[in-house]
C-alpha cells in the first residue's frame, strides 16, 4: 500500500509537471487528462512492483530488485523524455494507439516501456541459471534507450514532414543558401522561456549540403533581433534548425513552391457530423492549394473549388523554377 501511494502522487506529479513544461496546460481545464495519466502510470507501477517481488521471493536472487531499480530510474526520466519526443512529434503519429492527446501518448509510451521491461523480467526469471539470468536483467537498462532513440527517429521524421507542408510558416516564401555543410538539429519543448530549447545536440543524422536552397519557417529579422543561433528552414522534403550562421540570403527567388497529391495519389477527406469521413481520391500529382494544418492533416483547396482534408503523407511539397 505504501508503495501504491507513493507511486500514484509521484506519478501524476510528474506526468502534470512535464505536461506544463510542455506548454500543454493552460487552464484548469487541462489538468485532469494529465493527472489521470499519472495515476494510471502509478498504478502499472504499483502492478509491477507485485510481480517483480514475487520473482524476486521463488528465486532468492536480489538482481530482480537491481532490475526494479533501474527500471524506475529509466521511467521517471523517461516521463520527460516522452513529453520531449510527444512536442517533436507534429503529426501525432508516435504512440498513438489510445489516442492523440498528448497525455493518451506519454501514457501509451510509459505503459510500453513497463511492458517491456516487464517483458524481460519474465524471460529473466525463466532461465533456470544465475550466470545466465544477471546479463539478461541488466538488459532492463538498454531498454529506455532503445525506445527513446526509436521514438527520435519517428518523431524528427514527424516534425520535419509537418513543418515542410506548413505554408503558413513559410508564406511569403524567403529562400536562403546553405554555405557550408550543416546539421540538422530539432527543438525538444516548445516553450523556451520555461525550458530551454535543446539544439546543442543533433537528434537525428540529418544534414544540409553546401549549396542546397532552402525556405525559412521563422522570421529572419526577428532571429537576429533576438540574437538566436538557429532557425528553422526546409527544402521541401525535410525541415530542420540550422544555424543562422549558415545561411545566406537569395537575391532573387530559384524556386516556386506548391502543394500536389503524392506519387500514389491522395484520399480526401470531409467534415460529416464532427467527424472526417473518407470522400473522392484524388490522382497523383494534382494540384492542393494549402489552407491550414491539424497534426498530420492538411485543409486544402481543390482545382474545383472545394475544400477537403488529405492526410498530410498524402501530399508533398512541389518546387519549380522561378519563372
Amino acid at each position: 500500500m505504501v508503495f501504491f501511494i507513493i507511486a500514484e502522487f509521484v506519478s501524476a506529479l510528474l506526468v502534470f509537471a512535464v505536461g506544463f513544461l510542455n506548454g500543454a496546460i493552460t487552464r484548469i481545464g487541462d489538468f485532469a487528462p494529465w493527472i489521470l495519466s499519472g495515476m494510471g502510470m502509478g498504478l502499472i507501477l504499483t502492478g509491477m512492483h507485485s510481480l517483480i517481488r514475487v520473482f524476486r521471493e521463488k528465486t532468492g536472487s536480489v538482481f530482480f530488485l537491481f532490475a526494479e531499480a533501474v527500471m524506475l530510474l529509466g521511467i521517471f526520466p523517461g516521463v520527460v523524455f516522452a513529453a520531449e519526443l510527444v512536442s517533436l512529434d507534429r503529426c501525432g503519429v508516435w504512440m498513438a494507439w489510445l489516442g492523440s492527446s498528448a497525455p493518451a501518448r506519454i501514457f501509451t509510451a510509459l505503459a510500453v516501456l513497463s511492458a517491456a521491461c516487464m517483458a524481460v523480467m519474465l524471460l529473466a526469471f525463466a532461465i533456470p541459471l544465475a550466470p545466465v539470468r544477471i546479463p539478461v536483467l541488466l538488459l532492463t537498462a538498454a531498454v529506455p534507450i532503445c525506445l527513446y532513440f526509436r521514438g527520435l527517429s519517428v518523431c524528427t521524421e514527424s516534425y520535419s514532414a509537418y513543418m515542410a507542408s506548413n505554408f503558413a510558416l513559410a508564406e511569403p516564401f524567403e529562400e536562403y543558401e546553405v554555405t557550408e555543410d550543416t546539421e540538422l538539429y530539432y527543438p525538444s519543448f516548445e516553450e523556451p522561456n520555461l525550458l530551454p530549447m535543446l539544439l546543442s545536440e543533433p537528434y537525428s543524422g540529418g544534414s544540409f549540403e553546401e549549396g542546397t536552397v532552402v525556405y525559412l519557417l521563422s522570421s529572419m529579422v526577428a532571429a537576429e533581433y533576438a540574437e538566436l543561433e538557429y532557425i528553422p528552414v526546409s527544402d521541401g522534403e525535410r525541415s530542420g534548425y540550422v544555424a543562422v550562421s549558415a545561411l545566406r540570403e537569395l537575391d532573387e527567388p530559384v524556386y516556386e513552391y506548391s502543394l500536389a497529391a503524392g506519387e500514389d495519389g491522395a484520399q480526401t477527406y470531409r467534415l460529416s457530423g464532427g467527424e472526417l469521413a473518407p470522400s473522392s481520391v484524388l490522382s497523383p500529382g494534382e494540384a492542393l492549394d494549402y489552407m491550414a494544418s491539424a497534426g498530420g492533416m492538411l485543409k486544402v483547396r481543390l482545382t474545383d473549388g472545394n475544400i477537403v482534408w488529405v492526410l498530410r503523407e498524402d501530399a508533398e511539397v512541389v518546387k519549380t523554377p522561378a519563372s
